[in-house]
């Protein structure tokens, strides 16, 4: 079987040049030129109002000029809905997570933002409410909210702690010349 010099390094480049053309997919298919993305998950499933103006039911995702919305959740059963504004920026995909609970203070929500940065390096801001949770990044303590992180690139476990609310973990990914911006509100203990 003859062998082709410099093979091996064209398979290199072939898996890197592959790497880079899906990367670029998703961005552009994150979020159209022109538009803001807002990607809305709720535990129980729930309708979602934007601006007063039913858009469907969750798991959804929509496409919007850059503007300050109230988005607004109703989920089905006793649990009372959810709002809260959300500021949309262009080319920045936002994601809001509702899950509800009996009373407003005993639900929890997270909402997620990613937007270009100057920097190639991934940053995470985190920010909780109340203030002061602890934050671990895949199992290691890094100190209370406000933080500010700069993890490597790829999928981490965040987890937020707080007396008097309940625990909140969830999986980010952090990905080159990105700022995750990170905001949850915390479910108090019943």
């Amino acid at each position: 079987m003859a062998r082709f010099p410099g093979r091996a390094h064209l398979g290199g480049v072939s898996v890197i040049f592959a790497f880079v053309i899906v990367m670029g997919y998703w961005l552009y298919q994150t979020v159209s030129f022109g538009k803001a993305a807002l990607f809305i998950e709720a535990d129980p499933e729930a309708t979602v109002y934007v601006n007063g103006v039913e858009k469907g039911k969750t798991p959804l995702e929509l496409e919007i000029e850059e503007q300050e919305v109230v988005l607004q959740m109703v989920a089905s059963g006793a649990s009372p809905p959810f709002a809260t504004r959300v500021a949309l920026t262009e080319g920045v995909k936002t994601i809001v997570r509702r899950r509800f609970g009996e009373s407003e203070l005993l639900g929890s929500s997270q909402t997620i933002s990613f937007e270009k940065i100057t920097s190639n390096e991934p940053e995470i801001a985190i920010v909780s409410i109340p203030d002061g949770a602890e934050v671990f990044l895949d199992g290691q303590r890094q100190g209370p909210t406000p933080l500010n992180l700069a993890p490597a690139a790829g999928e981490h476990t965040l987890r937020l702690i707080s007396a008097g609310y309940k625990e909140e973990e969830f999986e980010i990914v952090t990905i080159p010349g990105l700022q995750t911006t990170v905001i949850v509100d915390l479910a108090a203990k019943p």
